[in-house]
């Protein structure tokens, strides 16, 4: 899970004021027709005339030019020419603006228009889609800094929005033709099989197929249980095969609010031409100014101090090439900004709420439409060791952001939108943080169908965070627990990946293991776009029962009641119904368990006047340390490990992790990297810190036979 540092946020409201607006549109041909375009801010369903002019909605065949980004709604296009047959050629440029203070940009190249026609009495009409295949799809920018907006409320009327300056871009699509567009090739690590059962087993057919070589977080969610039919299953007898319905989530929109991605990462090179972006803001430079160019199509996180790379993860979980579970869905990035001091502004975060709510229109509906993944957690309390904790509910922005993002994901449900988070990895015994603590029952603001993702284990142990759940919801009773530990990702951050002279990435297949309920939250999703394809058009051979009604709390209550096993979730087929964990003989108790210990801590006074620790740069060279020997196993015979790190205010960092003199356990060696079942080097570096109340200074802990130390401010 992404945890934020939140951020200070104020309301914002509308003071008209007058401002100059230039507007520009680029095209690729000098020649256009006499003529010009207006935005239009009321709904537009159909293109029609309007007294002397025409108006055609912001989406058609052959483009996409639609922005919805605070109280700007860009919703169609006032078409001010006069009748006639119009070649294909550029579209009409824009026409004098109206005063007020927004200022439009669209960079890029526009296509061409195709052939329309302009009736005598202004009825727009233009040539019908051409069948799929006949074209491919461009983009261009579209971005908006505004101070105070004046924008054609009609073709008659203008209405001016304002107040502060904001700026934000948004991709925009245009079709070309008559190129043609690319198909879609099977795989070559997708097969067409049926799962091997023990004796009798039912034979599917090629509807399902699997994955070859599937990474352990999809093997684990195709794990099926023992049956009449299949007997019991070894997590070994899957041979690191996901089996899945071919249909894969296809046409089921999935919003993801995050960082962005790396898109050229090889994991989306069957989705790319696909992605969708929203983007909230523009991105600063280190320097905190707003970079003028064109809002990159990249993760905003891949750069930058500590950079991490979160959107390109989860879009790999949601959808990956080799990662994702379900492969054939529609993604829309709602991409942060990139900003000087790093994290994600909570006022971000709800202008990006609100950017879903109005990219899904003012219809209601109870049938789901799409899913809405906020791998994103903002703690009640932040813990400042050396300092003390803050409470953000005690701050006086909290309750009017908090009303806030009650309503924003109060009116996304109400559109037919499935939101999805994860429970935080905090390693408390009560979680509180938003926007997970309004899946909570106690909340009478409660989301119904929010689903909140735990995390397990492969064994189906719970993870050694979100261990438990938020106020008013019970351990038995979280809805869904999926993988969170030793997640295969994909690598987003540009200085591990390399870039080429023309900007490309060099190593474009970098994965990473990855931990947290953001990636359990993610792999849901994928599963609930997954499922949701299945009950829209018939479950055919997947095994999923019939009588599922097609609404959000239908889909929850399916994915928690039918694929819910012993904490866990999977994708239906003939042979699957829930993840289902053997138990292995017990072995003799030992004289040192493979478990953690409580932490250690030092004494602050044996570090008199030490510096101030900086946590974050605490979890980056703890990473670092234990990346560096990620294939290490440690003995009774083996040397200490040590690292000593300085941070650039000159203030040290040293790690050792050693094996205890004459210690002995059940195994001869352990894992450098995963010492114990559920537990990482990483975590327990962070926790040797984070646990101790001791101005930062640490502490060691004890991981069966292995201790891990950290000592800062020497």
């Amino acid at each position: 899970m992404m945890a934020l540092q939140p951020q200070s946020w104020s309301r914002i409201r509308v003071h008209p004021a007058p401002l100059q607006i230039p507007v520009s549109l680029a095209t690729k041909s000098t020649t256009v027709a006499a003529g010009f375009l207006l935005p239009v801010t009321t709904p537009v369903d159909k293109a029609k005339p309007d007294k002397d002019a025409s108006v055609i909605p912001c989406h058609l065949w052959f483009f996409n030019i639609c922005l919805h980004w605070d109280d700007i709604n860009i919703f169609g296009w006032g078409i001010h020419l006069p009748p006639g047959i119009y070649p294909p050629g550029p579209p009409p440029p824009p026409g004098p603006p109206p005063p007020g203070g927004i200022k439009v940009e669209v960079s890029g190249t526009l296509p061409e228009w195709p052939e329309y026609t302009i009736g005598p009495d202004h009825q727009p009409t233009f040539p019908p889609e051409p069948s799929k295949g006949q074209c491919t799809t461009k983009s261009a920018q579209l971005c908006v800094t505004r101070t105070s907006y004046s924008v054609t409320q009609s073709l008659q009327a203008t209405v001016t929005l304002g107040s502060q300056v904001l700026s934000t871009c948004a991709t925009v699509y245009l079709g070309v033709m008559p190129d043609f567009c690319i198909n879609v090739m099977a795989l070559p690590e997708v097969a067409s099989v049926a799962l091997k059962c023990k004796d009798n087993c039912y034979d599917p057919t090629t509807s399902l197929v699997y994955q070859k070589d599937a990474p352990d977080h999809l093997a684990f969610i195709s794990w099926p249980p023992p049956s009449d039919d299949t007997g019991t299953y070894s997590f070994g007898d899957l041979k690191n095969r996901y089996v899945f319905d071919d249909s894969g989530g296809k046409d089921i929109n999935v919003y993801i609010l995050d960082s962005g991605a790396t898109i050229d990462h090889s994991e989306f090179d069957d989705v790319r031409d696909r992605v969708r972006w929203l983007h909230v803001g523009r991105d600063q430079d280190d320097e905190g100014q707003y970079i003028t160019s064109p809002q990159p199509e990249d993760d905003s996180m891949s750069r930058g101090e500590n950079p991490k790379a979160h959107g390109t993860a989860m879009l790999s979980l949601v959808l990956g090439k080799t990662l994702g579970v379900a492969k054939n869905a529609n993604p829309i990035l709602v991409r942060m900004p990139h900003v000087a001091r790093g994290g994600i502004d909570k006022a971000d975060f709800l202008e990006g709420l609100k950017m879903i709510s109005d990219d899904l229109g003012e219809r209601t509906s109870e049938e789901p439409r799409a899913i809405i993944l906020l791998a994103i957690f903002y703690p009640k309390v932040i813990i400042r060791p050396g300092r003390p904790d803050r409470d953000i509910t005690t701050e006086a922005d909290f309750e009017p952001w908090l009303e806030n993002l009650q309503t924003l994901l109060a009116n996304i449900e109400s559109k037919g939108g499935l939101i999805i988070t994860g429970a935080g990895n905090d390693y408390v015994n009560r979680i509180r943080g938003w926007p997970v603590s309004l899946g909570s029952t106690w909340d009478p603001n409660r989301i119904q169908s929010m689903i909140v993702a735990g995390g397990v284990h492969a064994d189906g142990s719970y993870a050694s965070f979100a261990y438990d759940i938020p106020a008013g919801l019970h351990m038995s009773s979280l809805p869904v627990w999926a993988p969170a530990r030793g997640v295969k990702v994909a690598q987003g951050v540009l200085s591990i990946l390399g870039t080429a002279p023309d900007g490309s990435i060099i190593d474009r297949s970098e994965t990473r293991n990855s931990a947290g309920t953001s990636d359990a939250a993610a792999l849901t999703t994928g599963l609930a776009a997954y499922v949701m394809k299945i009950i829209k058009d018939g479950p055919g051979l997947t095994g999923v029962r019939a009588d599922i009604p097609y609404t959000l709390q239908g889909i929850k209550k399916y994915i928690i009641d039918d694929l819910r096993g012993r904490g866990s979730a999977c994708v239906p087929s003939p042979t699957c119904a829930s993840w289902i964990a053997t138990t292995a003989a017990p072995l003799p108790a030992p004289k040192t368990p493979l478990e953690l210990k409580p932490p250690v801590c030092n004494n602050e006074a044996d570090l008199p006047g030490h510096a101030d620790i900086d946590g974050g740069f605490q979890e980056f060279a703890a990473q670092s340390f234990c990346e560096a020997h990620e294939a290490v196993k440690i003995g009774p015979s083996s040397e200490r490990y040590t690292a000593y790190s300085i941070d650039p205010d000159g203030v040290h960092y040293d790690y050792e992790i050693s094996w205890i003199k004459d210690c002995v356990t059940t195994v001869g060696e352990q894992s450098f990297v995963s010492p114990v079942p559920a537990q990482t080097c990483q975590d327990i570096l962070k926790n040797a810190y984070k646990n101790c109340n001791n101005g930062g200074v640490g502490g060691y802990i004890d991981a069966g036979c292995l201790r891990y130390s950290f000592v800062g401010g020497k």
